[in-house]
Formats: structure tokens, sequence, C-alpha cells
């Protein structure tokens, strides 16, 4: 495989989800989505001033979410999403790399496992 030398356009980047919905919605059972996703970034060559070349390693995180569908019946709060949601689940760390911030902001994310919820009201 031949690897990029641009830390930030790498080989590859992938994410691939998949997604659980209930074909009847008309249930409080079934009023739910959920989902998950794999988000792939490959080994790829930077080339810095003070080390010469090396290899980035993979990185690889996974995201999940569930959404709670508040059906219009239920009155004031009819046609709302309630969200949670976790990036990074297994809080993986990024690869290292030799500059300012010892990671590339393009292709990974220093906070670690974030989790977050959130409420959304359609009108």
């Amino acid at each position: 495989m031949a690897l990029n030398s641009d830390p930030f356009f790498p080989a590859s980047i992938k994410s691939t989800g998949v997604k659980i919905q209930p074909a009847d919605t008309t249930t409080l059972k079934t009023l739910w989505t959920a989902g998950a996703n794999l988000n792939y970034v490959s080994p790829f060559n930077v080339t810095g001033t003070d080390v010469g070349t090396y290899q980035v390693a993979t990185y690889m995180t996974t995201d999940v979410r569930v959404i709670f569908h508040i059906p219009e019946a239920a009155g004031l709060f009819g046609k709302t999403d309630l969200t949670v949601q976790a990036n990074n689940v297994l809080d993986r760390n990024p690869p290292f790399l030799v500059n300012t911030n010892g990671y590339t902001a393009a292709h990974a994310n220093p906070i670690g496992r974030l989790v977050s919820v959130s409420l959304s009201k359609q009108w």
C-alpha cells in the first residue's frame, strides 16, 4: 500500500455505520432509532524537518446513538426527539504526531470519549 506523505490527507479515512429503526412507529415500544459508526484512518507517512519521515499509526473509533421519538399525540412535547450519543466509546487516544499539538486535528480528536444528550422539537 502506498502511503501519502501529506499529514492532512492520509491514505484512507473511512466511516461506516448501521441504523436500526423499527418499521412500526405507532406504539411506544417502537418509537426509537439506534445507530453506530465505525471510523477508521489508515496509517500514513509524515515528513518532519527534525525527525525525517515516519509512519503515523492507524486510528479507529466507534460512535453510538439512541434517539427516542415522542409522537405528535403527546401534546406539548409531541414531535420531539431525545438523543443520547457517545463518540469514541472505547476512549481511544489519537496516534502521536510530531507537531505542535501531538496529533492531527483533521483526523483525530484529543478529547476522547464524549457523551451528549440533546432534545430537539419540530414545530
